[in-house]
């Protein structure tokens, strides 16, 4: 595998990657690896004057978070390595980089301007690239029949109320619709939601990337596995502790309310990581007194002073949620202050990290499936109040609480959408209380004889025998249903 090195000169970040047109080519039709968010990303930079632009301005100019064409851009990258196959980039501080394989890159100073590589334009042009797709776009959004228009429904529901519950009977497609309405929500780019593959490899990247969570309710979840609760640890001298450890649902609440540069402070811990695992670093304090770092592994750096006084060989933690913590702005129970600072201080300088900015222009989602498992009311706890879209933080009647364990103030981003599925053939539906009821928006799946009948079977006979075996039921679930149910929650 051959090794290509990234030269910075006068600002232009220059490598020659040696991918001819004719790989172009055979890259941008391989439906297998040509996802919509890659096709979409291509075409916004092609239209750009001479194909080039910062992500900035394409973030300002598509309403969309100036990160997500930094990433897709990434992603696609890899994908055209991975299937090249002879070749790997490293940048000018000597990790991986994959951006300039499709791009070449100068910085202007405050701002870093992307251009697609010529071969990669010409290759594009070649096959007719943007007329194909936008024609494919156009095909797809002229289809609009009753199912998907239900869904653009529950699509807007979810945006309006920030918190939607899909009721109906097993087998209705409750949990099958989660993956496309999540995607409405955190992508703001074109999706192919009649290919399901598709679908679901858009779903998958989401749930990788952070943006998409996905759990099961059931009788024995409670409030600590949920929100957060004390979790044992051993530490390296075999003592037993405890220490307060979020849950599901905290954790997306906090990537919702960090979204932003925090990612970028999280790649730097992890190569900072590796380089006080290989070897001892240096860093100094604000003041400028020398420490040294390394890392063991686990949730803290260790840190000893050059001038301490305690014994040869020991050090002290320095909690790596705490430098998380520290960066947006929060300090309050860090331990070490002054090295905390010292090694966020360091990072910053030496991985070029921006000043942290908590940005809501990235939506995020939690899918609850069979939310009427567990007992709602336990499980949120105090929370449930903060679901309300009026209450979110930023929002006319914002509301936070103090959590009994990390005695943290919680509050709930505006940017956080809930998802739950309900099977409504046992009645639990009648369990939960109206707190719960009366902040969730609730939307009723039906079955469908209509997908029956436009589905494509090998023989007409087929159907006839589906659309018989549908009637059947539904005319003996009317005659015996029990007065307390409607046909609707049990026919499957």
């Amino acid at each position: 595998m051959e090794t290509k090195r990234v030269i910075l000169q006068d600002g232009n970040y220059i490598c020659d990657i040696g991918v001819s047109v004719k790989e172009w080519k055979e890259i941008l039709q391989d439906k297998s690896l040509m996802f919509n968010t890659y096709k979409d990303t291509l075409i916004k930079f092609y239209k750009e004057p001479e194909h080039k632009s910062t992500c900035k301005a394409l973030g300002e100019k598509y309403n969309v978070s100036p990160q997500s064409f930094n990433g897709i851009i990434t992603n696609f990258a890899k994908a055209a390595q991975k299937k090249l196959n002879r070749f790997n980039v490293i940048s000018t501080d000597g990790s991986p980089t994959f951006w300039i394989i499709p791009m070449m890159g100068k910085s202007t100073g405050k701002y870093f301007e992307w251009t697609m590589r010529p071969e990669l334009v010409k290759a594009m042009e070649e096959i007719n690239f943007t007329e194909k797709t936008n024609q494919k776009k156009r095909l797809k959004t002229v289809r609009r029949t009753p199912q998907y228009t239900a869904f653009l429904n529950m699509r807007k529901l979810l945006k309006s109320n920030r918190n939607l519950i899909l009721t109906g009977a097993p087998g209705t497609g409750k949990t099958y619709k989660t993956a496309e309405i999540a995607l409405q929500i955190v992508r703001k780019i074109y999706i192919d939601f009649s290919d399901r593959k598709t679908v679901m490899t858009a779903y998958q990247q989401a749930v990788k990337e952070g943006f998409i969570a996905f759990l099961t309710f059931h009788q024995s979840m409670d409030y600590e596995e949920f929100i957060e609760g004390l979790k044992p640890y051993c530490d390296e001298d075999g003592n037993i502790t405890y220490r307060v450890e979020p849950g599901i649902f905290k954790k997306i609440c906090q990537s919702a309310k960090e979204q932003g540069s925090i990612s970028h402070l999280d790649e730097a811990i992890e190569k900072f990581k590796e380089l006080c695992s290989e070897e001892t670093q240096q860093v100094r304090t604000i003041t400028g007194s020398v420490f040294s770092v390394s890392y063991r592994g686990g949730i803290t750096f260790r840190v000893r002073s050059k001038n301490s006084q305690a014994e040869e060989g020991q050090d002290f933690p320095a909690n790596i949620e705490s430098i998380r913590k520290l960066y947006a702005g929060d300090k309050t129970g860090t331990y070490n202050l002054t090295y905390v600072r010292g090694i966020l201080n360091h990072l910053q300088k030496k991985y070029k990290i921006r000043e942290y900015k908590a940005k809501q222009d990235q939506n995020y989602v939690l899918i609850i499936d069979e939310i009427n498992r567990g007992n709602i009311s336990k499980i949120f706890g105090e929370l449930i109040t903060l679901l309300e879209k009026d209450k979110r933080l930023g929002e006319e009647n914002e509301i936070c609480v103090k959590l009994p364990y990390s005695q943290e103030t919680f509050g709930v981003p505006s940017n956080l959408y809930i998802i739950g599925t309900m099977n409504t053939a046992d009645r639990s539906i009648g369990h939960i209380d109206y707190a719960v009821r009366r902040r969730f928006t609730f939307v009723p799946l039906k079955a469908d004889r209509s997908i029956i009948e436009d589905y494509k079977y090998e023989d007409n006979d087929t159907k006839q025998k589906a659309l018989e075996l549908f009637d059947s039921i539904e005319t003996l679930i009317n005659k015996d249903i029990n007065a307390d149910l409607d046909a609707e929650d049990l026919m499957i």
